[in-house]
């Protein structure tokens, strides 16, 4: 930490204290939970994926498909699953 802080400050680099968090153990960011084993989705991201209403329009599917790309790196076969959704585009 004290090179990373060195190295900032010679490059002329700022933090804003208040979106600074160190010293945790667990921390969300951007819809995941980041600890010291790696990152792992935000359990409550895939609810709200869950509960969305079906999409009906060319534009709810481009808005659905999205938020799955999103955590397209936790899920197996993403493009095989969604390949019947990608049709109706």
């Amino acid at each position: 930490m004290e090179t990373l802080f060195h190295d900032m400050m010679h490059k002329e680099v700022e933090l804003n204290p208040a979106k600074c968090t160190f010293k945790v153990k667990t921390e969300k960011l951007l819809g995941f939970i980041i600890n010291q084993r790696g990152i792992k989705l935000d359990l409550e991201k895939v609810k709200a994926i869950r509960n969305m209403p079906p999409p009906r329009t060319k534009t709810k599917v481009r808005g659905f498909l999205g938020r799955v790309n999103y955590i397209a790196r936790f899920i197996s076969q993403l493009t095989a699953t969604c390949s019947l959704i990608l049709k109706l585009l």
